[in-house]
């Protein structure tokens, strides 16, 4: 995945767009969207809504919305997301539900290490007729890099599968620069 946010009247409201491929060069996709940072960055705690259009990997298009919350407790910082998406397609869930929740502590001025857990397609949950074929589960280490006064950050770590459904393993890699 590959992407950029822009802001525009403050750092509180940007626009963003990024394109992604699915790992065998065949399928692309892409969203663009809004995003709205709900208070100040400078506070300890920072909340972003964001929404807009998705072209899936397979050829869907469709609306996404996603909530962003995070708290620094000195070295400490606890992450949670919630993301909803529709496809406007026939066969399609209502609605598709991931949940990322992750907690990191700061070891060294540039050192982050920490733990993350993701729940996908969480609909399954309360609806047996979901469509994708039921809930994935993900936990993992995760750890960052931050370079350059905190402008550039460099982040990876694996996850095992917690269900039947999932992948046994997955991995990420990030690397992000704010200009």
């Amino acid at each position: 995945q590959i992407g950029a946010e822009v802001g525009l009247v403050s750092e509180r409201l940007s626009i963003e767009a990024a394109a992604f491929e699915g790992g065998t060069f065949d399928t692309f996709g892409a969203l663009a969207g809004v995003r709205l940072a709900l208070f100040p960055t400078a506070w300890s705690t920072h909340a972003v809504l964001s929404g807009g259009y998705i072209k899936e990997l397979y050829s869907g298009n469709g609306a996404w919305g996603r909530l962003a919350l995070s708290q620094d407790i000195g070295r400490v910082r606890l992450v949670t997301t919630i993301h909803g998406q529709h496809v406007f397609a026939d066969g399609r869930d209502a609605i598709d539900m991931m949940v990322m929740l992750g907690a990191n502590v700061r070891l060294a001025s540039i050192v982050r290490l920490g733990v993350e857990y993701v729940a996908q397609d969480i609909e399954a949950a309360f609806d047996p007729e979901e469509a994708e074929g039921g809930m994935r589960h993900f936990l993992g280490p995760t750890a960052s890099l931050s370079l350059l006064r905190d402008r550039l950050t460099i982040g990876a770590g694996p996850a095992a599968g917690l269900s039947e459904t999932s992948p046994r393993l997955v991995g990420r890699f990030t690397l992000a620069y704010a200009f």
